[in-house]
């Protein structure tokens, strides 16, 4: 279900209804599991809305707690919910606490794609009776083993609400997509081309196709790579015009994603960068980041909503679960080509304001390409078809996406990828 369109809402039913079979002593346990301690909090603030206290990892004692829960709930019946992160539930001691208290049990896996890598696996049991994944994005991106691992133990989809469907049906707003050209400089060309030959070396030695298989000198060359183009020196540049070009009451409520680590050329980190164009300007812009206090990124979400601070700038913490229904506009400064990301984050501004009001939210999305077709055609034509990819995603439930489109229109020209956008544009 796209974001927005109410999977939180859909799980709390489902326990409900299961629960109403278990009144009766041992009662029911379910376990909801997330991949970090913010979704903990939402969940607790959703099952209390609907009087339901649950027992959550982030909080004191929480496996003695949990006990003394299940063990009420075995004299008494009833339902307990436990919302547990993925990392504290792989402590050997959350299973054991379960298998202490035998009741039918109920896993509701949200953002159940996390629970596709190796380490998450181990926590797919058998102990679940009853099991419903959540997402957005399903399909996990180069993981295919992960994939069916997922779709083996959650089963047939059960509903499944794409973006355009959430926009038609109210559940998100309406949002317009600009692609915004970013050329590389000469000296990075040179460096993407010199890493490439590398990694093609590297991957003829390969057994296999997968990333799984590529040796870990070939995995670092292709994290260098997609930190040159996140890091492109042209896209500060270009969101300082972007900034510029629109009206002083449109360059707020915003979410910037800035690339993560330093530029491979310049050693050097792009927040700081987006932090000073935003000085510059007269905008308050805050980090939102991994070391940021739950606390500190409620306060920070709270001010984005009452117009204290224009933005937050962010590398990954936004990227899933996170309500952030009073911001406009996003930055994609860097983007990985892995849809589960860019789709996450569209989804952040295009939730509907809780007051009930309307908005339009937009998308600058900066895209890195070489300066011109050069010698290396066949490489460069590679490295725009990933881009123009992930372009005709955003675009297509954009409500300007023949525009959006046209924008793309050298690079489409260029080398030859209208192809690559399918019939629709053909």
């Amino acid at each position: 279900m796209a974001t927005g369109t109410g999977k939180t809402i859909t799980a709390l039913g489902a326990i409900e209804r299961i629960a109403r079979v278990y009144e009766q002593a041992p009662g029911m346990t379910a376990v909801v599991l997330v991949p970090d301690n913010s979704l903990v909090d939402m969940w607790e603030e959703e099952l209390r809305a609907w009087g339901i206290k649950a027992i959550c990892s982030t909080r004191p004692a929480a496996l003695a707690r949990l006990r003394e829960t299940l063990q009420a709930q075995r004299v008494h019946g009833g339902t307990s919910v436990a919302v547990w992160t993925a990392q504290s539930a792989a402590n050997p001691k959350f299973f054991t606490t379960l298998q202490d208290f035998p009741s039918p049990r109920l896993l509701v896996a949200d953002e159940c794609h996390a629970m596709g890598s190796t380490e998450n696996q181990k926590l797919l049991t058998d102990d679940f009776h009853y099991r419903l994944g959540l997402s957005a994005t399903v399909d996990r991106h180069l993981d295919p083993d992960g994939t069916q691992v997922l779709r083996h133990y959650f089963g047939d989809v059960l509903l499944d609400i794409g973006i355009k469907e959430a926009i038609e049906l109210g559940a998100l707003c309406h949002y317009t997509y600009t692609p915004i050209l970013v050329a590389l400089s000469h000296e990075e060309m040179n460096e993407y081309a010199r890493l490439s030959r590398d990694i093609g070396r590297r991957v003829g030695r390969s057994k296999g196709l997968s990333i799984s298989d590529l040796e870990d000198s070939a995995k670092m060359l292709l994290i260098e790579r997609a930190r040159l183009l996140w890091h492109a020196e042209g896209k500060v540049a270009a969101f300082r015009d972007v900034l510029e070009s629109l009206p002083t009451e449109e360059r707020g409520f915003s979410l910037i994603y800035t690339a993560e680590g330093e530029s491979p050329l310049t050693n050097g980190r792009q927040a700081p960068l987006v932090h000073g164009v935003g000085c510059d300007l007269g905008l308050a812009y805050r980090d939102f980041i991994g070391d940021t206090p739950l606390d500190e990124r409620a306060v920070l979400l709270e001010q984005l909503g009452a117009g204290k601070v224009d933005g937050l700038v962010a590398m990954k913490c936004l990227d899933q679960g996170i309500d952030v229904p009073t911001a406009r506009v996003a930055h994609f400064l860097a983007s990985t080509k892995n849809p589960r990301q860019y789709i996450q984050r569209r989804g952040r501004i295009l939730r509907q304001p809780k007051d009930g009001s309307s908005k339009h939210a937009v998308v600058f999305d900066y895209i890195a390409h070489p300066n011109g077709v050069g010698e290396n055609f066949d490489m460069e034509r590679r490295l725009v078809a990933q881009e123009i990819l992930r372009a005709r995603a955003m675009a297509d439930a954009a409500d300007n996406h023949n525009q959006a489109i046209n924008a793309l229109r050298p690079l489409l020209d260029s080398y030859n990828l209208w192809d690559a956008l399918g019939d629709h544009y053909a």
